[in-house]
């Protein structure tokens, strides 16, 4: 079963032929504190003209790749997707949601003061300043950074938002039969900021 893993943040996994926008090298260096299997790697592919047969990939993954695309690339991947994509295959995306996410920041508190605690430890292993621990209720850390991308280094900054209703009406259009609107984890009364959608190619 042939299997991609789309990602531009590192997400490596067993099973996957796993595409990227950044080398391993790179991802090992900015993220000092997470640990990679040395046996994987991260093939640099054209993300919009894949090395692979038309209709030839069982599953496809893209988590953490979309929000950081333009409109036209946005186009490109999906159709990317669609072409290499066997007739029954599953493809899965997650990405932020931003009704969600507006809805948390109309709640958060102003944590601004908290923001400002500098930590030039924290600030490098975290990626953004000032926020202690990766917790999406901070307005002016996790939310900003979800809906921003990561404000302290180059190359982070998303270009893209999604809600349900849009990715549906993208799977709509490339002829994809919705499987999950969303994966909750934890109780169904918890809210995620993240969507998670499984269609089926027809």
């Amino acid at each position: 079963m042939a299997k991609l893993n789309l990602s531009y943040h590192p997400v490596v996994l067993k099973g996957y032929i796993n595409v990227g926008m950044e080398p391993l090298d790179d991802l090992r260096e900015k993220y000092p504190n997470r640990t990679f299997d040395g046996r994987l790697s991260i093939k640099q592919w054209d993300l919009f003209n894949l090395p692979m047969e038309s209709e030839s990939v069982d599953f496809i993954r893209a988590v953490k790749i979309f929000e950081y695309l333009t409109n036209e690339q946005e186009q490109s991947l999906f159709y990317e997707i669609k072409r290499v994509l066997k007739i029954g295959g599953s493809f899965e995306i997650s990405v932020p949601d931003f009704d969600e996410l507006t809805y948390e920041w109309s709640k958060s508190a102003d944590d601004l003061e908290k923001f400002f605690k500098s930590d030039g430890g924290v600030t490098k292993s975290q990626e953004w300043y000032g926020i202690n621990k990766y917790h999406y209720k901070t307005k002016w850390g996790y939310l900003l950074a979800c809906v921003f991308g990561g404000p302290n280094k180059e190359g982070q900054y998303h270009k893209n938002l999604y809600t349900t209703e849009k990715l549906l009406s993208i799977f709509k259009k490339l002829d994809f039969d919705v499987t999950h609107e969303r994966i909750i984890v934890g109780s169904r009364d918890e809210r995620s900021e993240i969507i998670t959608m499984s269609a089926v190619k027809t």
